[in-house]
């Protein structure tokens, strides 16, 4: 794998009901590589999916980095809406490295989301509605023509994350991070792929995720995992 320019611009994106503060640490250790960053904040929970793409591809448009490749790490719904803004026409960026934690890339099943479809989308956020499927919106999404290493957590429990209450018990006899299954966090087209024993809401703090995320960025593949992870 070669490596990359570490002056090239990196942008982050956070998950749904998350904000920019979420990927912060990830920002300061991904700046001090080296590169530079752009830590995208967006209205995740009252907006679709589609919507939050176009805004995305609105944001793209403003940047200035016609000769140089862009470079993206995201966290759960941001690699979705970067699924969605590099793969339409007409293309804003050359897409370099990307890196997905805990990406729903073949959505989430939720007890009773056909029936409570209404009020899921009220607790979690309007973009649930697009992801739990069978979703049509999930099947338009293409992969971006990029170096792409995932990665999933399986740390299943969380105390702080009510969700994983929920999966833990009805995903009880599969893998997860207490909010998307393992399974469902890959793609084919992916370049590389690692678990870490981190749970959904707090991975992109997880110091062995941060490692491997500037890992990736420099080399277009994981490290091999510190003992424990």
């Amino acid at each position: 794998m070669t490596g990359t320019d570490q002056s090239s611009l990196v942008i982050l994106l956070h998950g749904l009901s998350r904000s920019a503060r979420a990927m912060r640490r990830l920002e300061k250790q991904i700046a001090t590589a080296g590169y530079r960053t752009l830590n995208w904040d967006y209205p995740g929970r009252r907006n679709s999916l589609p919507a939050l793409v176009d805004m995305f591809r609105e944001a793209l448009a403003g940047l200035d980095e016609v000769d140089k490749k862009v470079h993206f790490v995201t966290h759960s719904l941001g690699g979705l809406i970067v699924r969605g803004a590099l793969t339409k026409e007409p293309a804003l960026v050359h897409p370099g490295r990307i890196v997905m934690i805990g990406p729903p890339n073949k959505g989430v099943e939720l007890p009773g989301q056909k029936r409570f479809r209404k009020v899921l989308g009220w607790l979690y956020g309007r973009p649930l509605l697009d992801v739990a499927g069978p979703s049509e919106i999930m099947d338009r999404l293409g992969v971006p023509e990029a170096d792409l290493g995932i990665i999933a957590g399986t740390r299943q429990f969380d105390w702080v994350n009510p969700s994983s209450w929920v999966t833990g018990w009805l995903h009880r006899h599969r893998r997860h991070d207490g909010t998307v299954e393992v399974e469902r966090t890959q793609l084919d087209e992916m370049d590389d792929f690692i678990e870490v024993d981190a749970s959904h809401t707090f991975i992109c703090d997880d110091p062995e995720v941060v490692r491997q995320v500037v890992y990736f960025l420099e080399h277009g593949e994981f490290s091999p995992l510190m003992p424990g992870k």
